[in-house]
């Protein structure tokens, strides 16, 4: 690692005449060493504590916004204006504070980061409930909360009072020098915590229309609930940040149209993601031997692969509107030979010739709903079945978000280079283009497709 940083620093040149830091990773003072972990002098002033936010706060809650996935709708999102509005579980609250743990190293209150060395402390989070509070505030809504998760009897009591309620759940894990309750930086097993499923059980099983909020740092399986009739909406908010709270609001009540897809395969049990789903870490445990033997089918790969259906497939998320796909155009511009040309003498990089473009793809993305919003459109390689190696069935390869307008229509493009259609020969040594046939496939997610097309191959 230390290599690595290095070599980059030098490579951008950065060790000639760039200005010194004017911050410490170390300590918040304002003086210290000047060499941290040295021990010695020299003393100098290490943070000199410049405020660059600017309007950080306004973009941290459009990216948050935009990376929520609505998994399941039907016909309660965007709210209206709802008078009587329940919150439920620990999720949604502020806990004991952003900056409660160290290196944020437990699950209390609302879950906006994982843990581990790589975290920062909060200056601010806005909890889902706060703003909430403020959203129902400006029409005389009446917001209700319990954020205890074991307060399952007074959940359903206050749940049956409201006209839409709101329950949170979530699922913590980080880094593996910190330990909570039994989770060993990660998780044992891919259930939500803190008794998230019962909570959920017990709002749905009391209020007229539940709406689940999931904040997570992975897949999690949703089966005790998912089908339930009285489940009528699904938010997957991932890791939000500091701006947790507004920016579930904002796509709550339709200000942000959701976009977000899901970056990973929510399966419907552990045993769907294979054998090596079982190597988990254990409470008090040593870390488990993984060797590592799933080769290139990892998440929906495997899913793929294996023809198992999952719950949420990998790339899925929905949205207000809707869209339509047309016009695909497959433009051959580069060489298609199965080598690339030998690569000059040795340079950073690696062949400059992998990075050519070897193929622009373009189709028509149209917004044929009533409502602006933004699509994912998502490139599949497929490699072909004529080929003495073994590739996943599919393997993104491009995507791209497009904002809309209601009735607009924009070309997308996809430009494909060499080595997004190569493998790694290992006898060979060297990146080839198998001739065992290539299709693409074009669509929202990494099963629903819209367009498919095969390169020509122009040899």
């Amino acid at each position: 690692m230390v290599t690595r940083i290095v070599a980059t620093w030098y490579q951008f040149d950065q060790d000639n005449g760039h200005p010194e830091p004017n911050f410490s990773s170390w300590t918040k003072n304002t003086t210290g060493l000047l060499y941290y972990g040295s021990n010695e002098p020299p003393y100098a002033i290490v943070n000199r504590h410049v405020d660059v936010r600017g309007d950080h706060a306004a973009l941290a809650r459009k990216i948050a916004a935009e990376a929520i996935a609505m998994l399941k709708n039907e016909d309660v999102l965007p709210l209206k204006k709802p008078m009587k509005i329940g919150v439920y579980g620990s999720d949604a609250g502020p806990g004991d504070g952003p900056n409660a743990c160290p290196d944020r190293g437990c699950n209390q209150g609302t879950l906006a980061v994982g843990w581990g060395s790589g975290t920062t402390e909060f200056e601010y989070l806005i909890t889902p409930l706060e703003a909430i509070e403020k959203q129902a505030a400006t029409y005389g809504g009446q917001v209700s909360s319990v954020l205890n998760n074991t307060k399952l009897d007074e959940i359903k009591a206050d749940a049956k009072k409201q006209d839409i309620c709101l329950a949170f759940v979530n699922a913590d894990a980080g880094e593996g020098y910190i330990s909570w309750q039994d989770v060993k930086g990660d998780r044992p097993n891919l259930e939500t915590q803190l008794g998230g499923d019962d909570l959920i059980l017990a709002v749905a099983d009391s209020c007229k229309t539940t709406i689940v909020i999931v904040h997570s740092v992975g897949p999690i399986i949703m089966e005790k609930w998912v089908h339930s009739h009285k489940v009528n909406g699904i938010l997957w908010a991932h890791l939000p940040g500091q701006e947790s709270g507004n920016s579930l609001v904002d796509v709550l009540w339709g200000a942000v149209n959701p976009s977000g897809k899901l970056p990973y395969t929510i399966g419907k049990s552990l045993e769907d993601y294979g054998p090596t789903a079982g190597i988990l870490y254990e409470s008090n445990g040593n870390p488990p031997q993984q060797d590592f033997a799933e080769g290139l089918l990892i998440d929906y790969r495997y899913f793929d692969k294996k023809d198992i259906t999952p719950r949420y497939e990998f790339g899925f998320g929905m949205s207000y509107t809707t869209f339509e796909f047309s016009d695909l155009n497959l433009v051959l511009t580069g060489s298609m030979e199965p080598l690339p040309r030998p690569r000059p003498p040795p340079e950073a990089g690696g062949n400059p010739a992998l990075w050519e473009t070897v193929y622009t793809i373009t189709h028509t993305l149209k917004n044929t709903g009533k409502v602006a919003g933004a699509e994912v459109s998502q490139l599949y390689v497929n490699y072909g079945s004529k080929n003495t190696v073994e590739f996943p069935e599919r393997v993104l390869r491009g995507f791209e978000k497009v904002f809309l307008e209601p009735g607009e229509s924009k070309t997308v493009t996809f430009e494909l280079t060499r080595r997004d259609l190569s493998y790694w020969d290992v006898t060979k040594q060297n990146w080839v283009i198998p001739s065992g046939g290539l299709r693409v496939s074009i669509g929202q997610s990494s099963r629903r497709f819209h367009l498919r097309g095969n390169l020509r191959y122009g040899y």
